[in-house]
């Protein structure tokens, strides 16, 4: 199974009312319910009383599954969770995904590695399994220019995972 892109939606469920979306969701993680799809979280929050509808928003999340190779930052549970199923799930507005490159013989991957380093919040294999230069890197958002500029600074690209794709 490859990384997907799934949804969050908390459920602010008051003791004594009805669960209602907890039927259709994917996976759950504490009060957060997580669908496959943006129009099964729509249509699970479309059935929450109306003064529960403010605190009830979507979130974007990209799902590593299970067993994906995933190696995680002690700032991880700042920006993602594991669910009940046992799948990774970070959040997607506060991230960015990307894979160092070294597509050049001037290259110099590991001195961008070293500067990149502290600013991981987590790591997800390559499709190989492996740990290495191909690994996805999760960072936040914000730094993603930096992450560019040390990448070129070291003759390398960066390939940003399109999760608009997933």
């Amino acid at each position: 199974m490859k990384m997907q892109r799934k949804y969050g939606m908390e459920w602010p469920i008051a003791p004594g009312e009805p669960e209602g979306g907890s039927q259709e969701a994917f996976d759950q993680f504490e009060n957060l319910l997580i669908y496959s799809s943006r129009q099964d979280a729509l249509a699970a929050r479309s059935r929450l009383p109306a003064a529960r509808l403010p605190d009830a928003e979507p979130c974007e999340l990209l799902m590593v599954p299970s067993g994906a190779g995933l190696a995680m930052s002690d700032r991880f549970t700042d920006f993602g969770f594991i669910g009940a199923r046992g799948h990774a799930y970070i959040e997607l507005a506060y991230t960015a995904v990307f894979r160092l490159i070294a597509n050049t013989p001037e290259a110099e991957p590991a001195p961008a590695w070293m500067q990149l380093e502290e600013h991981r919040i987590a790591a997800i294999a390559s499709e190989e399994g492996r740990e290495d230069m191909l690994a996805w890197q999760v960072i936040e958002r914000q730094l993603a220019e930096l992450a560019d500029r040390v990448a070129r600074a070291y003759r390398c690209t960066i390939e940003w995972l399109d999760t608009a794709r997933l």
